[in-house]
């Protein structure tokens, strides 16, 4: 084989090569095996494989996995959530949803903003936490604890989603344990108990009064 030959052999190896690494940088676009003289080679489809397993695994480390766990306590009156994660970068920034919430507890090195929820301009409540010092960024190695105190009463109890921010912008959601608005079927059965109860209480009074002028 002369010298043009094996120039002209490896080439389209290089350039084939080149392509796959460049394909691999989009996953959007569609990664082919590469063929020699329409027939796939063994060598080009062994590094297409290579190829498609790398770009999934880029794609599942560069999602990041956020948990929160906690909630309520036995009170009703303080939902406490520990939050951690393992994401490269550091969370600067959570919002969780909320009703009937009249304070809050950030960590050292944060700060809490609550916001009440508005019917009249159908706005949802929700307590957004900001760090405010880089050096208390939660860190996948490194949990941290929020605190909302509620009304006496409390609010009714759901899941929700939770807007987490990350330093490189990266932004996700994850589920918690959230105080949530009574909805407004629970607040009408309420309503109609109240009422009936103190009709009730009117009647039986009546009655009293009545049996009492008779006597």
């Amino acid at each position: 084989m002369d010298d043009t030959n094996v120039c002209t052999y490896i080439l389209p190896r290089r350039s084939m090569i080149r392509g796959l690494v460049l394909a691999s940088d989009h996953s959007d676009i569609p990664i082919q095996p590469p063929t020699t003289s329409g027939t796939p080679s063994s060598r080009g489809i062994f590094l297409w494989i290579v190829l498609v397993v790398l770009s999934i695994t880029q794609v599942a480390m560069a999602t990041p996995t956020v948990t929160i766990e906690g909630g309520v306590d036995t009170a009703g009156r303080m939902y406490t959530w520990i939050v951690s994660h393992d994401y490269t970068s550091p969370i600067v920034s959570l919002q969780f949803p909320q009703d009937r919430a009249n304070g809050l507890t950030a960590p050292p090195g944060w700060e809490g903003k609550l916001q009440q929820a508005d019917d009249n301009l159908h706005q949802s409540g929700f307590v957004h936490f900001r760090c405010i010092d880089e050096s208390r960024a939660i860190r996948s190695d490194r949990p941290a604890t929020f605190k909302l105190n509620l009304v006496w009463r409390g609010a009714s109890r759901g899941v929700g989603d939770v807007i987490v921010r990350f330093a490189d912008g990266t932004q996700t959601t994850a589920l918690a344990s959230i105080p949530i608005k009574e909805p407004a079927s629970d607040r009408n059965v309420s309503l109609i108990g109240l009422g009936s109860f103190f009709a009730i209480f009117l009647i039986v009074q009546a009655i009293r009064k009545r049996r009492q002028r008779l006597a």
